[in-house]
């Protein structure tokens, strides 16, 4: 490159040692071709330099030119190790016995270094650092470093650079004393961030979930419109009433979603087309729906609600179905205290299955619903058939759920087993049978629990056989044979009322 073309490039502050024809060296970066030593090179001039980092940073960005020199340089270095360097590469030159130095040194000094002082206030690094360290602990681990202590100031090395004010002293005294020992102390005037009860209450749910054996996801709140079709859903249906995002990252993450089942649907897309035969899966999330009334601004009010949405699959049906799923559902809300809860038969969702779908209800108030999913949903997302998915509201569950623990003491009165087999209509739901049980027997019943459900030769057409174990104990007495007889006659004849009969 000729001397023109440098200097085009370079500006004024960038340093350039040329003659008038050629470059022979663009300083701290690169040497030039016409100042290497060669065979025929005699006479050699030592130079020990030391340049502005920030002109060689510059210089060498601004040609592309990056070197081990303009590496150390554009760092910065200090020019009192010139003298020093110069003297041992001479020195060098003679033990090696490979030329003769001559010639006196010529020494430029265009910036003296001096070493910085900096006043010692040993409260000061003892607040940064909440030690309580004397005046005699802190200098000597200054003096361990190479300080020098003054009256009331400390002088640096001169190579430490870096050392311009008392927190930095704090930080070598810090190092010697050792991070270990320092303690741990709040930072003043700040406060201690902490869960709140519905956060304690979403991560008790979390964990509830995996107890179950659940696996937890974590999905995206925008999804694509085109999700709509895929559930089936009419134009009038509220779900379509959704959130549009103005600067949308593309089609697939367009709106916010009204409800989780889309995500929950994806993943486990993901987990069959991986070829998992067996999957299930929890998500913690959002739903975004808007709200009828408007601001003190005029803007719609959107309400965000938290969600807890399970799913799973099992492709051959042979150790996950609806009964196994919903079990998991009864375990969470037995656990989180919401009792009486029921679950009642519903067909009008356009993505769950018509015949295997209830909404999940506890003192009247609907938190959620479970059940299969609709095959045509199913295979709008490449699913197997046998999909279940549930949703429950995490806000309204953390208003009924019974959070203080009550201690029961162990019963004095022993307990009574029975079972009880009914025969009932076909599309008879087992909620209202275990209904009625609980109305007749009372505060004698202590657990009731469904362990079968028959169609066969054994039972007419039209018809199914519902068994059930019975627990039965008093806290006041011990209940006899007779006593237990009569509840069970009237728990049958007000069966009976249902056309549900003993079989």
């Amino acid at each position: 490159m000729t001397l023109d073309g440098v200097l085009r490039e370079l500006d004024d502050s960038m340093l350039v040692i040329a003659d008038e024809k050629k470059v022979l060296a663009i300083a701290g970066v690169m040497g030039g071709l016409e100042s290497e030593i060669t065979a025929e090179t005699k006479n050699v001039i030592f130079e020990s330099a030391v340049f502005d980092g920030t002109s060689v940073r510059q210089t060498a960005k601004k040609l592309g030119l990056r070197s081990e020199s303009s590496a150390r340089f554009e760092k910065g270095l200090l020019t009192y190790n010139c003298p020093n360097a110069i003297a041992r590469a001479c020195e060098l030159i003679e033990k090696l016995d490979i030329a003769d130095p001559i010639g006196a040194t010529i020494d430029i000094v265009n910036v003296q270094e001096k070493p910085n002082e900096i006043k010692l206030d040993c409260d000061e690094i003892n607040n940064l650092l909440g030690t309580t360290l004397t005046k005699e602990e802190i200098t000597n681990y200054l003096k361990q470093l190479g300080f020098e202590m003054l009256e009331d100031t400390v002088r640096a090395p001169i190579f430490r650079t870096d050392i311009e004010c008392v927190a930095d002293l704090a930080e070598e005294v810090a190092r010697l004393f050792g991070y270990n020992n320092i303690p741990n102390v709040p930072l003043p005037g700040g406060d201690i961030a902490k869960p709140n009860d519905f956060e304690d209450f979403k991560n008790e749910l979390a964990s509830l979930a995996v107890a179950h054996g659940f696996y937890e996801t974590v999905t995206y709140s925008m999804v694509s419109p085109k999700h709509f079709e895929k559930l089936l859903l009419e134009e009038a249906d509220p779900l379509r009433n959704c959130v549009e995002i103005k600067n949308p990252l593309g089609e697939d993450k367009s709106i916010m979603r009204t409800t989780t089942i889309p995500s929950m649907l994806e993943t486990l897309n993901k987990n069959i087309s991986q070829k998992n035969e067996r999957v299930c899966l929890f998500d913690i999330g959002c739903e975004y729906k808007k709200k009828e009334f408007e601001d003190e601004n005029g803007k719609r009010v959107v309400d965000e609600r938290p969600i807890l949405t399970l799913g799973a699959y099992d492709i051959d049906g042979s150790k996950i179905d609806f009964f196994v799923f919903k079990g998991a559902i009864e375990g969470i809300l037995d656990k989180i205290g919401i009792k009486d809860y029921t679950f009642e038969t519903i067909s009008d969702l356009s993505f769950m299955h018509p015949g295997k779908t209830a909404k999940i209800k506890a003192e009247a108030t609907e938190l959620g619903f479970v059940g299969q999913l609709h095959p045509s949903v199913a295979k709008n997302y490449e699913l197997c058939k046998n999909v279940l998915v549930a949703t429950l509201d995490i806000r309204t569950m953390f208003e009924l759920a019974e959070t203080k623990k009550v201690y029961t003491p162990l019963p004095k009165y022993p307990a009574v087993l029975r079972d009880l087999a009914l025969v009932c209509n076909k599309n008879t739901p087992v909620a209202f049978i275990e209904s009625i049980i609980k109305q007749e027997l009372k505060n004698n019943l202590e657990e009731l629990e469904l362990f079968d459900i028959y169609e066969g030769v054994q039972v007419p057409l039209g018809k199914k056989s519902v068994a059930f174990n019975l627990k039965l104990r008093s806290t006041e007495k011990t209940l006899d044979d007779e006593y237990i007889d009569k509840l069970i006659i009237a728990v049958l004849k007000n069966l009976e009322s249902y056309d549900i009969i003993l079989r």
